[in-house]
């Protein structure tokens, strides 16, 4: 899919251009209920409060480190989760699922339960993941300037629909429960709804009540900060300041677009192209006098210095959800790349034209780029490409393997698989030493190192017959999605 179209820049000169920590204070009343002053856990019973901000403090780091198949068996027969509770953990699809509902679980086990929890690691082999927990309860800081209630609920309710639409909230609800800005029981009001959109709407919901709108917009900073939610960051950083001098420096510098007698190809693919990828090439050539030539490579080169490309790209993301990643040498070639999987999609859903004459409008403003015109009205040709993921028919199982080895990586634990291999022959006690030895030790590192060794011995087949029998829903999604057409990345 490609877009060309005739620019006409007529342009004037303009410029464009904390730390926050909490401690929690707590008293104890009766035996479990607990009352924060910034910060509130409600379980009425279950684990002590140490032991539950151990758990809590560290839930992303448990949900991306364990696997609930290997952990929930040792539940069951210590008689801490019943015949009910196993099959709740096991029905659940993916890892971080299964994962999620066991912590959740734990924290409303009685108390022995967390030294029996630690057990149960050092003998499944998450020995890494005992010394983590074993580690002194800290508190964790937000580090952004204080917001009074007023603020923070202006600029919840000013930006309220940008937040609906794009914020990302699995693992944003996971980090208010982490920073224990969310109680658990509204936690799983959050995770209870069924669509992203639904889910954040409750996020938001609940950020609006009186005793979350000041701390609660200090978590979604931070949240949105540590997951590269950067669009929706800066709109709630600033209040909508940028956005609005944005708007205001509209009217001194005039940026057009004219479409010169190109027949645009408005179509399906566009948007099937813009859906998967996640960056795009806009081309500027300059088409006038051969003299206007060297502009190119004059402006590549500005564009490249690192403080240009910042001062750009804070201007650029604030209302077009993207930023430049990269200007090629040579001619002006633009890499946007989105701030998520979907934004290109949504920049470019009702026009071109509007968001293209947008993010120049940035760059021509750019002091460093004024000074390289010589004259008040320029002229280029302009292409705008988003080439489609390259596909190809997958024949062996090998080639699936290797193209879904990052949802492999991401949904697997070498430990549930280690000692079938042994007793199969695959794997020898030196190959299962090398792979819990891995460094740095994660659960990603020895899954794939055991994967890799697994193709290395030609032992795929063997692997996927266990693979079938222990995690049925991985095997169906490498090996029976998409009718043997796989996706490359």
């Amino acid at each position: 899919m490609f877009t060309s179209m005739l620019f006409l820049f007529s342009f004037a000169a303009g410029a464009t251009s904390g730390y926050y920590s909490l401690n929690h204070e707590s008293t104890v009343k009766g035996d479990y209920e607990i009352d924060f002053q910034q910060g509130q856990i409600d379980l009425k019973a279950g684990l002590n409060l140490d032991d539950k901000e151990k758990v809590l403090h560290n839930f992303r780091f448990l949900k991306g480190e364990l696997d609930a198949d290997i952990l929930c068996d040792y539940f069951y027969q210590d008689n801490h989760f019943s015949t009910d509770d196993l099959e709740d953990v096991k029905s659940e699809k993916t890892r971080h699922e299964q994962v999620d509902f066991l912590l959740r679980k734990l924290l409303r086990l009685k108390p022995e339960a967390y030294l029996k929890f630690l057990e149960y690691l050092e003998d499944a082999g998450y020995n890494y993941v005992r010394k983590v927990l074993e580690e002194s309860v800290f508190s964790l800081a937000l580090n952004h300037e204080d917001v009074t209630e007023t603020e923070a609920r202006l600029r919840l309710k000013q930006f309220q629909k940008e937040i609906c639409e794009q914020m990302q909230p699995d693992v944003i609800a996971d980090m208010f429960l982490e920073y224990e800005e969310f109680t658990l029981d509204e936690y799983e009001e959050v995770i209870a709804e069924k669509t992203r959109r639904r889910k954040s709407e409750k996020i938001l919901g609940l950020l609006k009540s009186f005793k979350h709108i000041e701390r609660g917009l200090l978590v979604l900073l931070q949240a949105l900060k540590e997951t590269d939610g950067l669009y929706l960051y800066r709109l709630l950083k600033d209040g909508g300041a940028a956005y609005a001098a944005m708007q205001d420096s509209r009217h001194t510098v005039n940026v057009k677009v004219k479409v010169d007698k190109v027949k645009k190809r408005e179509s399906k693919s566009k948007t099937a192209f813009l859906k998967e990828e996640k960056q795009c090439r806009v081309t500027l050539e300059v088409d006038g006098l051969e003299s206007d030539q060297d502009l190119e490579v004059k402006i590549t080169r500005a564009m490249q210095n690192p403080d240009v490309m910042v001062s750009i790209n804070d201007n650029i993301i604030i209302g077009n959800e993207c930023l430049i990643g990269n200007v090629e040498q040579g001619s002006i070639v633009i890499i946007l790349k989105g701030c998520n999987a979907t934004s290109l999609r949504r920049l470019f859903a009702k026009d071109v034209e509007r968001p293209i004459s947008d993010i120049l409008h940035h760059i021509f403003i750019h002091p460093d780029i004024v000074k390289l015109l010589t004259t008040k009205k320029l002229k280029f040709r302009l292409t705008l490409s988003c080439q489609p993921t390259e596909q190809k028919e997958l024949k062996t199982n090998l080639e699936r393997i290797k193209s879904n080895l990052e949802f492999l990586v991401e949904e697997l634990d070498a430990l549930t698989f280690l000692k079938k291999l042994k007793e199969e022959n695959v794997l020898s006690k030196e190959d299962e030493k090398e792979i819990l030895e891995t460094t740095p030790t994660s659960r990603k590192t020895r899954t794939r190192a055991m994967l890799q060794k697994l193709i290395d011995c030609d032992a795929i087949e063997t692997f996927i017959n266990i693979l079938k029998e222990k995690k049925e829903y991985v095997w169906k999604h490498v090996f029976q999605s998409g009718e043997g057409i796989h996706t490359l990345f």
